[in-house]
């Protein structure tokens, strides 16, 4: 009858991040302790519903919850992966992770608490799940800059235990997203496909495949090729490499790269399909500036660019809109979009980032 009632139910899974206090942009507007009350305010949580949202069917929420919520440290980063309906006393699994870097398997009837926890790199990132050739399921995890497959053993209780591990270049915020492909559970088919973040301003993005199968604690790699441009290097190229009909396609900047799989997990690129770019610094296409912060004036702000070129940005647009990420803090540096100019000649923006410390990372003014 469970088994019945959880078919017609048809539960959702979803997870979410920081609250709406805007603490970062006016902090004395926040109270002291986190908003949080598992009902209506529900951030930093991995949360179970149906076609109601209203309904909360389950919800984990880790214990550090304020501190999450005030330093930016969100769970929903990662997502959630519901896994296939396991054998044994707890068939209805997910795994969650976020920035902090914890991995949680938890039991979707029963999310107060999770079964098992794991602390891993930080995760912009998402997990994957695949079944060996030994019926035994595997979550493939990627944060930091780590490969990691885990196998599902459920006896006595649902655990997880690393079976290996590879690193691969990666830069940007840590963490990718990878997919499994394999001939079913035939031995020596299965394949991990990851696409890294690129590691410089100019370097674009990669992608990996790396045999399933874990030898001697680490995994062998199949094939690496670069897969595509991607220029904007203050923004994570969470790219998803996508496996269908003996092919691997890879979308990045204007472009598409498909790569087709060789018998043994081999690759190589079949096509490279280039799309024309679109113009920059037009009304449609507004103005990106990149600096480190020296000087807040009230609603002007003023940034070192490259070569120690000073631009003022107006933010109060911006603020009005909640469109403004992490403090103003002298020193820090920022990415600050917009689209017009002020009368006194500043760029009036439309939203505020936190840009990557170095230089070489950040993407070109425009």
């Amino acid at each position: 009858m469970l088994e019945c009632l959880l078919q017609l139910e048809e539960p959702v899974l979803f997870t979410t991040g920081n609250s709406d206090c805007n603490f970062y942009v006016y902090p004395e507007q926040c109270p002291s302790t986190t908003t949080y009350n598992g009902t209506t305010n529900i951030q930093e949580s991995i949360v179970r519903t149906n076609e109601n949202p209203a309904n909360l069917l389950g919800i984990f929420t880790p214990s550090n919850v304020a501190t999450l919520d005030k330093n930016d440290t969100d769970l929903g980063s990662g997502g959630a992966l519901l896994l296939p309906t396991q054998s044994g006393n707890v068939p209805y699994l997910a795994v969650g992770a976020g920035k902090d870097g914890r991995l949680f398997l938890l039991n979707r009837l029963s999310m107060s608490s999770p079964l098992d926890t794991h602390q891993l790199g930080g995760c912009w990132c998402g997990p994957s799940y695949f079944v060996g050739s030994d019926q035994v399921g595997r979550i493939v995890t990627s944060q930091g800059n780590t490969i990691s497959t885990w196998s599902l053993v459920l006896s006595p209780s649902p655990h997880l235990v690393q079976e290996g591990n590879v690193n691969i270049s990666t830069g940007q915020d840590p963490g990718f997203f990878t997919v499994v492909s394999s001939n079913g559970t035939t031995a020596g088919t299965g394949i991990i496909w990851a696409v890294g973040h690129p590691t410089s301003a100019t370097s674009g993005i990669q992608l990996f495949a790396f045999a399933a199968a874990a030898s001697g604690g680490t995994y062998k790699l199949l094939f690496s090729s670069p897969a595509g441009p991607w220029p904007y290097t203050s923004h994570n190229a969470n790219v998803v490499p996508v496996v269908a009909n003996g092919k691997v396609y890879v979308a990045s900047n204007k472009a598409l790269t498909i790569f087709g799989v060789r018998a043994g997990g081999a690759a190589l690129i079949a096509a490279q399909t280039v799309l024309q770019p679109s113009p920059v610094a037009s009304p449609s296409s507004p103005h990106v500036v990149t600096g480190t912060l020296l000087e807040v004036s009230g609603s002007t702000l003023t940034l070192q660019t490259h070569g120690a070129k000073t631009v003022k940005i107006d933010d109060s647009q911006a603020a009005r809109n909640e469109q403004i990420m992490g403090p103003l803090t002298i020193g820090e540096p920022l990415t600050v979009q917009g689209s017009a100019l002020t009368g006194a000649g500043a760029l009036l923006a439309t939203s505020i980032v936190r840009a990557k410390g170095s230089g070489d990372l950040w993407p070109p003014d425009h």
